[in-house]
């Protein structure tokens, strides 16, 4: 799966243009050097809706994370070190979800500060592309705020290869911050 560079920018906000569900959106950012060092910045990314952050960090041994999809959680991934990759895949159906539903990929880099942005509807795999990589995780529900918005999917591949998985349903109370 090549990698999607995404042509989408904006304020962080939902994109919609009348036909259809808001869609992902990669808010660019930028870097400042000088003599006392760096400073990395999304000026675009306007934080008024966020209620929780938190950061993942994947394991070597299992690099991927997912699947974890929200009806109505609205999540922003911003790259704190190396390259991490969300895949997205737009869910229509969440208690039988499609087999050949298509999964869109945006790379990010923390040396190119932007933030994507992911509107409510979408399942979540994060996967690490350089060791330490780490990705901070901005959401608009506090934990256990929406204890039916939560659906998990056990293995990596159900919107790959292999397909058939049965979904988990977690409330957000007892889920972990992913």
């Amino acid at each position: 799966m090549k990698d999607v560079v995404s042509s989408r920018l904006g304020d962080g906000g939902p994109v919609n243009d009348g036909s259809g569900p808001p869609s992902p959106l990669l808010i660019p950012g930028g870097e400042s050097r000088d003599e006392r060092g760096t400073v990395r910045f999304v000026n675009g990314f306007d934080l008024a809706r966020v209620r929780r952050l938190y950061c993942v960090r994947n394991s070597e041994e299992a690099p991927f994370r997912g699947w974890i999809a929200h009806k109505i959680e609205q999540k922003w991934f911003f790259p704190i070190t190396g390259l991490t990759a969300v895949h997205l895949v737009r869910v229509e159906n969440f208690e039988h979800p499609a087999p050949d539903l298509k999964v869109e990929l945006f790379v990010l880099d923390a040396e190119k500060p932007a933030t994507l942005y992911v509107p409510g509807g979408y399942a979540i795999g994060v996967e690490t592309r350089s060791p330490g990589a780490e990705v901070m995780v901005f959401s608009d529900c506090l934990l256990g705020e929406r204890p039916n918005d939560v659906w998990r999917w056990a293995e990596r591949d159900i919107f790959g290869a292999e397909r058939g998985c049965e979904f988990t349903r977690t409330a957000c109370a007892t889920a972990r911050a992913d």
